[in-house]
């Protein structure tokens, strides 16, 4: 049975549209144009994929279905996001999630994007691959997707900055189907799963030379801490211009050793 529950309280937090399939609460956060979130309308099709996974399922719970970065961080607010499950469609994690200064994430998740995203680089989920687990953070990249494709009615708004999809609704929606039943049978089983084990070897294949570069670069977001060497302190290392400030910071990235003292030697 489905029960839909428009919100339109003023808190930000709020889903954009709240529904009971079959005894699991599944609140849905719409894309942001600007800084709106689209109706819940257009994604007719994706909700009725949604509501029959789930009722076949037989599980309950809470559930979440996120898409876009800016509409997970109106999930990440929400007093549901401690709890179920959650689908970020068009996105990943959201990032703060995964410094150590933070709490960490506590449901389990399913990063689900297409490779010609616009909106969100596909290299986002990459966050998901180096930090989170196998068993915990799925991640499917759809071939041929982009931001929007999952949407219903998408001559009627603004798509500045996707991609061209190749892929129709209907073959986005057979994807996403895929994904989200594998992810339902892992949530009520705990069990692995050999299509979402697969499809994140694959995504971990796909996105290997950008989770090498950032890693190389001791990126903030891959568990860096500072780039090129430590906070400026004279006493214990010389100026940048000097061209080794790298070289007294063992945290420094890898190449910023090499490219400080070669960029700054060709200056001076």
């Amino acid at each position: 049975m489905r029960i839909a529950l428009p919100l339109l309280a003023l808190a930000r937090a709020d889903p954009d549209m709240g529904f009971f399939f079959c005894g699991t609460y599944v609140g849905l956060y719409t894309a942001r144009i600007g800084s709106l979130p689209v109706s819940a309308d257009l994604y007719r099709s994706l909700m009725t994929s949604v509501e029959e996974s789930v009722c076949a399922s037989g599980s309950g719970g809470t559930l979440s279905i996120v898409h876009g970065s800016e509409a997970a961080e109106a999930w990440k607010s929400d007093d549901t996001a401690v709890l179920g499950g959650v689908v970020f469609i068009g996105a990943g994690v959201p990032r703060s999630f995964w410094r150590p200064e933070n709490d960490p994430l506590r449901p389990k998740s399913l990063s689900f994007i297409g490779e010609l995203d616009g909106v969100s680089r596909v290299t986002r989920v990459g966050e998901d691959l180096f930090h989170g687990s196998a068993e915990k953070n799925h991640v499917v990249i759809v071939n041929g997707g982009n931001h929007y494709g999952i949407m219903d009615d998408q001559d009627v708004f603004d798509k500045s900055g996707d991609l061209k999809g190749e892929i129709s609704l209907e073959e986005y929606l057979e994807e996403f189907k895929k994904a989200f039943d594998a992810f339902l049978h892992n949530l009520d089983t705990n069990a692995p799963n050999d299509y979402l084990t697969r499809k994140r070897n694959e995504a971990a294949s796909m996105l290997d030379p950008s989770l090498k570069a950032f890693a190389l670069e001791n990126n903030y977001y891959y568990g860096g801490q500072n780039q090129i060497g430590p906070d400026w302190d004279p006493d214990l290392c010389p100026t940048v211009w000097s061209g080794d400030r790298g070289l007294c910071e063992e945290d420094g990235a890898p190449w910023g050793v090499f490219a400080q003292a070669f960029s700054s030697k060709s200056i001076l």
